[in-house]
């Protein structure tokens, strides 16, 4: 496996050219496959020709900024380290198999209404804990992300134990004049805090492993407080636009208000949205707060060795870190090595709830599972047939609420299967329409293409089992990741039903299956909101036209690259 930042140094033009031949490599060869299943098989003609192109570009992994050698005894090594280091010593839990796939606990757990309702959880959760704060917010940036850190540095000036860590991709982290600073706020912190605040950047990367070319990302969204004992799951990042509750009636136009050039042009200026706040009382060893804490640890690591890498290659850094001194990563890793941690972190965790009893009423039992899965895994996507065996097994129903609707071929084929034996499925997602956000011209017309051709491959006199609604309110989107099986089983997290979450599991992803009416209840309701605002499609009088099936194959063919 080689890893290799997204920089604009021309001392690694080289090897992103090379990086760009074999994507291109993979574009053809998708592009056969989509073409066929598109439009016929004498359509590949054209491009199994372009494939078999030649060229000359050499490729030498030495000059790589960091490499991974997948044979042997799977060993990291690093141009600027002496010694390789064992891969599963590096990383234990990918080595393993991913052994965060967690087993069925009890939590207690309730589902936010929109995105504002999680910005309000999230000041609950941090004015609340006392011991340590772990967030991997995807994308953080903006106004938002300012009154974030200013929290942060509240709580941990007037509490002394408190160490907090914060995951985010450097894309959005940005000063503006008179409006927000986030790079002046997280050095205040750093400064202010050196031995107890971390920030670790997350930025794209490519991973080329023997079979195929990932371009990866942190992708997960999760905020924890006091090693587990509450924690949020969900979609939304720590942005303005994940701020609002994105339905036009709140308010008239939201894009308008958007900070950031590639929200105004292409991004929804709100998005609607959904998280999943967890209380796990008890904290057992192998519980769900328990393994989400360990997860957040090792991503924290995994970036942290990443950034150290491209550091030493002069891959500078929107916040420089000195990678010498001991940080807080270091410090809550080598606290866990301790013979008593789990006992003691579990007294100290016990005083949290204290502060939140108001709002435990909300809160419903659940058997809830983890699931978490990145690029390095080569073994079987556990959360996906997990998944899978959840719509096999459904009797009655199967609500969808997602960003996309691109089932991979095995997901495909469950939902008709349930449709088929007489299981409603309701699909809420995004589509084009005259005020929709730009982004949605691009991978639109897949979630059309795509549960058109799921009621097509369902027997004629089972269709109407099949019922789609797409979003529309002005220049927003949904951006949930969310399914409810049977009223009684909610599967949701950070991945979407797309090629880059379940197919390659090219991003880093936390996921979760949870069991319980009450909670399905509370989390129905929300999606039944949802449909209020969208459109139902009349299949009667709806036809897919050759511009759908142009633009899906595109987003097909460039699924590596955008999901």
């Amino acid at each position: 496996m080689k890893i290799i930042k997204v920089s604009n140094y021309t001392r690694v033009f080289h090897q992103r050219l090379n990086l760009i031949y074999q994507a291109l490599k993979r574009i053809f060869k998708e592009a056969c496959k989509g073409l066929k299943f598109y439009f016929g098989k004498n359509s590949i003609v054209l491009l199994t020709k372009l494939t078999q192109i030649k060229t000359k570009l050499s490729y030498n992994p030495s000059n790589l900024d960091y490499v991974y050698n997948a044979s042997g005894k799977d060993q990291i090594f690093h141009k600027n380290l002496e010694n390789p280091t064992t891969y599963n010593k590096f990383f234990p839990h990918i080595y393993n198999g991913f052994r965060y796939n967690a087993k069925e606990t009890t939590t207690k757990a309730y589902p936010t209404k929109d995105c504002k309702d999680t910005v309000e959880w999230r000041k609950k959760l941090i004015e609340a804990a006392n011991h340590n704060i772990l967030v991997s917010g995807n994308y953080c940036g903006d106004k938002i992300f300012d009154d974030f850190l200013e929290l942060i540095k509240s709580q941990m000036g007037s509490k002394p134990d408190l160490k907090v860590i914060i995951l985010s991709s450097p894309n959005f982290i940005k000063r503006k004049k008179q409006k927000f600073d986030n790079i002046k706020k997280l050095e205040e912190l750093k400064e202010g805090f050196p031995k107890r605040f971390e920030i670790i950047e997350t930025p794209d990367i490519f991973v080329s492993t023997e079979k195929t070319l990932k371009k990866s990302t942190n992708h997960t969204k999760c905020l924890l407080i006091d090693y587990g004992k509450y924690f949020i799951l969900g979609g939304s990042g720590i942005k303005d636009n994940f701020s609002r509750i994105g339905l036009d009636h709140n308010q008239i136009d939201e894009k308008e208000e958007s900070n950031d050039i590639l929200d105004k042009v292409l991004l929804p200026g709100a998005f609607r949205d959904e998280d999943f706040v967890f209380l796990d009382e008890n904290l057992k060893e192998n519980g769900a707060g328990r393994k989400i804490y360990e997860i957040m640890l090792d991503l924290c690591k995994k970036w942290k060795k990443y950034n150290k890498a491209f550091s030493k290659n002069k891959i500078k850094s929107k916040i420089e870190t000195n990678y010498k001194k001991q940080t807080v990563t270091d410090i809550l890793i080598e606290e866990k090595k301790d013979k008593d941690f789990h006992s003691a972190s579990s007294k100290k965790a016990q005083e949290t709830s204290i502060l939140l009893l108001e709002d435990l009423e909300k809160f419903n039992q659940s058997e809830t599972q983890i699931f978490f899965t990145g690029p390095e895994l080569t073994k079987k996507n556990l959360f996906l047939s997990e998944m899978i065996k959840k719509i096999e097994k459904a009797k009655s129903s199967i609500e969808i609420n997602h960003m996309y609707f691109h089932p991979p071929k095995k997901l495909m084929n469950a939902f008709c299967k349930a449709a088929n034996k007489g299981v409603k499925i309701r699909i809420v997602t995004n589509g084009v329409f005259q005020n929709s956000p730009n982004s949605h011209k691009f991978f639109g017309p897949r979630n059309k293409y795509n549960y058109f051709n799921l009621r097509s491959l369902v027997d004629s006199d089972k269709r109407n089992n099949i019922e789609v609604f797409e979003f529309e309110q002005h220049k927003k989107g949904i951006h949930k990741k969310a399914m409810i099986i049977d009223k009684k089983i909610v599967i949701a997290g950070s991945g979407n039903m797309g090629y880059k979450s379940l197919e390659t599991t090219s991003d880093d992803e936390i996921n979760f299956i949870a069991k319980s009416k009450e909670f399905a209840k509370k989390t129905k309701e929300i999606f039944d909101k949802d449909v209020n605002f969208s459109r139902k499609i009349d299949f009667d009088s709806e036809r897919l036209s050759l511009n759908d099936r142009i633009l899906s194959l595109v987003h097909f063919i460039l699924a590596p690259l955008v999901g």
